[in-house]
């Protein structure tokens, strides 16, 4: 390895090169062309490293064994078994589903999810429950509470506050028209929104409907809800302010299929045209002709083309623009590419 890092390192980086041949080893191991008994030597950039010829038979690994072998000194007598005392709690794995503590990023939260959870799998293991609620300065109660919601949902409910859910005290059509107020296109405040009048006739209609009093939302609710909610794709895209707001891809693997409709994303190319142009009054244009064509990159379709006896300026690409969009609608996205 350090032998081909030092002669290819002049054109790549050592990175890219033990890469290169980690990949080039690996797939000869698994054709079984690689002269390296990996189950004795363990590789590293020190290993010598030798390939079998591709004539020659591969190394086919050993077969397994057809039958199970049972070692005679395994099996013991069920009185064996009777006399053994049976494994604590603890030893098992908890309840329920296991959680990854590192991705909780706070410390704080991390070490008292340690904390939760060693009190746990003692108190599971047989010991008292005081005595382990004392130990780790936790209630009883807490404890035995915690106890219930770790059969619940696992070790997820050592995480303060994860497995806990409240709902807005906000009535849910309240909430669906607090959102359509919040995305109008003029992009209201929190006032005009606590201030609208159809807050006011909702809440009396809902008071009406259930039988009993459903208060306006006050300004404060408002603005609490709002803040939870703003950060959703659906409420930032409608609050940006853009007069169109982006469409989603459709396809994760082609390029072409993701564009939602034709014309949306067009191409411009800028050509050079040495051939002799004769105007219809019979002038000959003897300098340099420039054309640009704008091309939809859905369907490949040329929605304009323009012609210009100097290199294209802005108002040839309006121009261009313009008489595109009289054919295919005015595009939305464009991208620019010279060729000279």
């Amino acid at each position: 390895m350090n032998e081909l890092v030092q002669l290819f390192g002049r054109h790549w980086s050592d990175a890219e090169v033990e890469a290169a041949i980690w990949k080039l080893a690996g797939d000869a191991a698994a054709e079984g062309r690689l002269l390296v008994d990996l189950t004795e030597v363990m590789l590293d950039r020190e290993t010598p490293l030798s390939l079998l010829d591709p004539s020659d038979p591969p190394i086919l690994p050993d077969l397994l064994p057809s039958t199970l072998e049972r070692d005679d000194q395994s099996i013991e007598s069920p009185r064996e078994h009777a006399n053994e005392e049976p494994s604590p709690v603890g030893s098992e794995v908890l309840p329920g589903p296991t959680f990854d503590a590192s991705t909780v990023e706070r410390d704080e939260e991390r070490e008292r999810f340690y904390r939760n959870l060693a009190a746990i799998t003692a108190v599971l293991a047989g010991e008292p429950r005081r005595q382990v609620a004392k130990q780790y300065q936790m209630h009883p109660f807490a404890l035995a509470r915690l106890e219930q919601r770790v059969q619940q949902f696992g070790q997820r409910a050592c995480v303060p506050y994860a497995t806990y859910h409240r709902d807005r005290a906000l009535h849910p059509e309240l909430q669906q028209l607090i959102r359509k107020l919040y995305t109008q296109p003029i992009r209201p405040t929190v006032m005009a929104i606590s201030e609208d009048i159809q807050l006011k006739q909702l809440a009396e209609e809902l008071s009406e409907r259930e039988h009993q009093q459903i208060p306006t939302p006050p300004y404060h609710q408002i603005w609490h809800f709002l803040k939870e909610i703003s950060g959703e794709s659906s409420i930032m895209d409608a609050r940006s302010g853009l007069k169109h707001l982006p469409h989603e891809h459709t396809s994760p693997t082609s390029f072409v299929l993701s564009i939602a409709s034709p014309a949306l994303i067009c191409q411009v190319d800028e050509h050079t045209m040495d051939l002799l142009v004769v105007t219809l009054d019979g002038i000959v244009i003897t300098r340099r002709v420039h054309a640009a064509v704008l091309i939809c990159v859905k369907t490949a379709t040329i929605l304009g083309a323009v012609l210009a006896l100097d290199s294209l300026k802005e108002e040839d690409y309006m121009r261009l623009v313009n008489k595109s969009g009289t054919n295919f609608g005015a595009p939305r996205e464009f991208r620019c590419g010279k060729i000279p």
